[in-house]
């Protein structure tokens, strides 16, 4: 009896082994084969390495797929990094067991050494909905300005700071220089092929001219040269004019507000020596947007507060503008202020 007991329980277990065993297996095999109508995207390869390009050169690479899948594989977006195009050379649908292919191209531009560029291919794919490929190159310098941005830093008004660059890159010594130009006319720039200060890299200097008006400024020089294929090359030059007003900060930023929300946001400005100045108004150009000057210090020191009104401010849209601050000093008689932010949009009702 007892033996009998023991058997069966012997034979429930093994049932239940090979149970499991059966479901193991099907649920490796529904893994490796997607249930019908199933479409799935499969890569040749998500990655390619161009080595070693030069300059200004165009190089282009397919990634090849093809649909594995029993159900119609549709490729919704193809997006690429900042300088890479992808395209999608085949149709959008693709057929259970057809191919298709995407061309990339990316402009290698003034860019030097290490680029590592993405593509994003967007599928109906349940399993890869999202699929990222990657290309890669060592670029070469034939040509280059160093350093490409030339930064001042904070410049005090009346004076007259000084920085040089110097050309660098595989024909630096055979290429020329024919011209420099500045986009502001109280930034000065001088080529000298010799250099200057008697140092042979400093083949460019540039000068901010006194005349420049006070606070923040970016602009750049174009430098033309006879090389056969960079033809240009363009510095960057930044720096910070300080006037007899400083002012912090120079841009306001108020995110996305939610309805009904305080958002309040403060502009400080302040005598930078014994030069007195009044804040005489400040004005925001928008109905939504209000501004208030607030004095600290009777001619030396003044708030201007900035909030938004939300009954004036439609939900979802976009607070773009500058903030014209209006002074009594003769060379910051008006402060520019940029200003951003966006009204949150209304739920939608259920």
């Amino acid at each position: 009896m007892q033996n009998t007991f023991f058997s069966r329980r012997i034979a429930a277990c093994l049932l239940l082994s090979v149970m499991l065993v059966i479901g193991c297996a099907g649920k490796t095999k529904s893994a490796k084969h997607p249930a019908p109508g199933t479409p799935r995207i499969e890569f040749s390869e998500l990655t390619h390495d161009f080595g070693k390009a030069s300059q200004n050169q165009s190089l282009k690479h397919s990634f090849s797929f093809k649909n594995t899948g029993t159900g119609v594989l549709i490729i919704d977006k193809v997006r690429s990094s900042c300088g890479c195009t992808a395209a999608l050379a085949s149709g959008k649908e693709i057929q259970p067991g057809q191919s298709g292919t995407i061309d990339v191209t990316f402009n290698t531009g003034s860019r030097q050494g290490r680029n590592d560029k993405t593509i994003t291919v967007t599928t109906n794919d349940p399993m890869q909905q999202n699929v990222t490929l990657k290309i890669s190159a060592d670029i070469e310098v034939l040509l280059s300005v160093n350093p490409q941005q030339l930064v001042f830093g904070k410049i005090q008004k009346g004076e007259t700071p000084v920085r040089y660059a110097s050309i660098i890159g595989n024909d630096k010594d055979t290429a020329k220089i024919i011209s420099a130009e500045s986009s502001h006319k109280s930034i000065q720039v001088a080529v000298n092929p010799s250099g200057f200060e008697n140092d042979p890299e400093k083949k460019i200097k540039v000068a901010v001219l006194p005349g420049i008006k006070p606070g923040r400024f970016h602009e750049r020089i174009t430098i033309t040269t006879d090389h056969p294929t960079i033809k240009t090359l363009v510095l960057s030059v930044a720096g910070d004019v300080i006037g007899n007003i400083m002012v912090n900060p120079q841009m306001l930023s108020f995110g996305v507000v939610q309805q009904g929300k305080q958002a309040e946001r403060s502009i400080n400005l302040k005598a930078t020596g014994s030069h007195s100045f009044k804040v005489l108004k400040a004005e925001t150009g928008h109905p939504a947007i209000n501004a208030t000057v607030e004095k600290v210090t009777q001619g030396m020191e003044y708030n201007v507060k900035v909030s938004i009104d939300h009954s004036k401010a439609v939900p979802g849209t976009i607070l773009r503008g500058k903030l014209l601050i209006t002074t009594t000093d003769k060379d910051q008689g008006t402060i520019e202020i940029p200003y951003w932010g966006r009204i949150e949009q209304q739920p939608q009702s259920k």
